[in-house]
């Protein structure tokens, strides 16, 4: 990696340089646009590697070397479709503002502003793009204005083929006064559709990683597999993946995400059961401060420190992390989903779910388990129709979670059919639970108020569930 970190000066001092240019087209054009390069340099600085081309212009050599170091992603600047000096000036805006939201993420790699500015108003081949800058995916787009009305096209595009992996159309009305604040909504949207651990970028990266052999790949790949893994839970691929991170920190051991993926594995060996071993919560709580200790601004290591408190029942260290996870990138909508969950189990629900419906309302595409916390906050208040009605919205036939869900609001509705269906999935996937002892000791986690588990119980029961291990029950 020698090559690359030679280069970390040369960058600084294209950002140094650019500043301070007397020709004012020359300079930054606002101070999006010094920040965007900043946060990519620190990014590359923090990983010994290189975030730009040097002097602002394509260099096979830094292209190279990106190209063999990782998956890098470009914005490239937003089209106009006239010649209109305020047009020109939010599409610009938007080009610094993704580019700066999508540094926010550690686990991507991300070229500079002022890199990709060199194709402005040049036709442009994202093959070639591609070739130049390094960049595995580009994220491109077009502005179009009529009246007051601005029609924004936003794509992630995979460099090497062409292929389209993601699209959005967004539809604004210019407000009067201020329109680069028109864009903060859209920019929001965009960065936290593409960029947090389940956007369109993250899935096709862990993709082109899933075939490498899991002792060859580096602790940034692992990443990458770990947010697959965490869409299906499958024991198998924990084991696996436990093993890889341990393995890989022992050559890696400053990388602040994998030590947050590695607390994760860790935490749900107590969670959901999956190849436990000795002191559980304890690893994982040690895990994550080893994250956060590497690397303060690491989202992902506050993330899982509040949620191996959360388990552990340190309710003020839980919350004290969760705050800080949060707010170091709020554009993380999965980050604000998850952590929003917890903070509803933990007694906050109003204030939970309002975290949850806001990261929804910021990114459409999050996983269905972000309705669980309606469900549950709906079944306690005894609204059984409308707790149906909301998890039977969750299409994740193997998670037990919701299938448990649905036996236990129709147990109380008299619905005994759809019940059925429901406990068979169960049968299939966590057949563990259909001795309620089991589902007991395991919901009873998740909850401070644990009578809400009494409630689930009285449910299932109505449906035929019983505790087999447990005859008193």
């Amino acid at each position: 990696m020698r090559h690359l970190v030679e280069y970390d000066g040369l960058e600084l001092e294209r950002i140094v340089n650019l500043a301070l240019q007397k020709d004012r087209n020359l300079r930054y054009q606002s101070t999006a646009g010094i920040r965007a390069d900043l946060l990519s340099y620190k990014s590359s600085v923090d990983r010994g590697q290189v975030s730009s081309p040097q002097r602002g212009l394509p260099s096979t050599v830094a292209g190279a070397a990106r190209a063999e170091e990782g998956l890098w992603v470009v914005v490239l600047p937003f089209k106009i479709t006239a010649s209109d000096g305020e047009l020109e000036s939010l599409a610009d805006a938007l080009t610094e503002d993704i580019t700066a939201g999508l540094s926010r993420f550690p686990y991507l790699r991300v070229v500079a502003y002022n890199s990709a500015m060199i194709y402005k108003n040049r036709s442009r081949d994202i093959r070639a793009v591609g070739r130049e800058l390094g960049a595995h995916y580009v994220v491109q787009g077009s502005i179009r204005k009529g009246g007051r009305a601005l029609r924004i096209n936003t794509q992630l595009v995979h460099a090497a083929n062409g292929v389209q992996l993601w699209a959005e159309t967004y539809n604004r009305e210019l407000g009067g006064g201020a329109p680069l604040e028109t864009l903060d909504d859209v920019t929001d949207r965009i960065v936290a559709t593409v960029a947090d651990g389940h956007g369109a970028l993250v899935r096709s990266m862990a993709t082109a990683t899933r075939g490498k052999p899991l002792e060859e790949a580096s602790a940034s790949q692992l990443v990458s597999r770990w947010f697959t893994y965490v869409l299906q839970l499958k024991a198998e691929e924990h084991a696996r993946l436990r093993v890889a991170f341990e393995r890989v920190l022992t050559r890696e051991p400053n990388h602040a995400d994998a030590w947050a993926c590695l607390s994760n594995l860790y935490c749900w060996e107590y969670v959901h059961r999956m190849n436990p071993l000795e002191k559980p919560m304890e690893r994982a709580i040690e895990a994550a401060w080893r994250a956060v200790t590497i690397d303060p601004a690491c989202q992902l290591g506050w993330q899982q420190l509040a949620e191996a408190h959360f388990f552990a029942r340190d309710d003020t260290a839980f919350r004290d992390a969760a705050e800080r996870a949060m707010a170091l990138n709020p554009r993380n909508s999965h980050t604000r989903a998850y952590l929003g969950l917890l903070i509803a189990f933990s007694g906050e629900w109003d204030r939970g779910l309002g975290i949850v419906q806001g990261a929804m309302a910021l990114n459409p595409h999050l996983p269905d388990w972000c309705y669980l916390p309606y469900f549950y906050n709906h079944y306690h208040k005894g609204e059984y129709q409308a707790a149906l009605h909301v998890v039977k919205k969750i299409n994740m036939p193997e998670d037990p979670w919701p299938q448990m869900g649905i036996a236990a609001a129709c147990g109380q509705l008299g619905r005994q059919e759809v019940a059925r269906g429901a406990i068979e999935l169960v049968r299939r996937h966590q057949p563990l639970y259909l001795d309620l002892k089991y589902y007991r000791e395991d919901a009873e986690k998740w909850f401070a108020d644990t009578s809400i588990v009494g409630e689930l119980l009285q449910g299932v029961r109505k449906v035929g569930l019983k505790d087999f291990t447990d005859s008193s029950k």
